[in-house]
């Protein structure tokens, strides 16, 4: 997360250039996998659009933020420091 941002701000923040310049490629219905996802600004896109998104982060107050969020499933994971 950018420092100096709070989580409202996060969640709520357009997505990443680079994800908005390819969302195009992902059909609505279909499914995305957000690794690290913080506070979800990039999983609270494609669920939007109508995809299924797996948002995976260490952070569990930050997937709980996406609690209760169509088309939103968390799975709390450290992809760095577990095996």
């Amino acid at each position: 997360m950018t420092p100096g941002l709070d989580c409202a701000a996060h969640a709520a923040a357009a997505p990443s250039a680079w994800v908005a310049r390819f969302a195009h490629l992902v059909r609505p219905g279909g499914r995305v996998l957000d690794l690290a996802c913080g506070f979800g600004r990039h999983a609270r896109f494609f669920a939007g659009r109508g995809c299924h998104v797996l948002a995976v982060d260490r952070d569990t107050a930050a997937l709980a933020s996406m609690d209760g969020t169509a088309g939103i499933e968390t799975r709390a994971a450290d992809l760095e420091g577990a095996p």
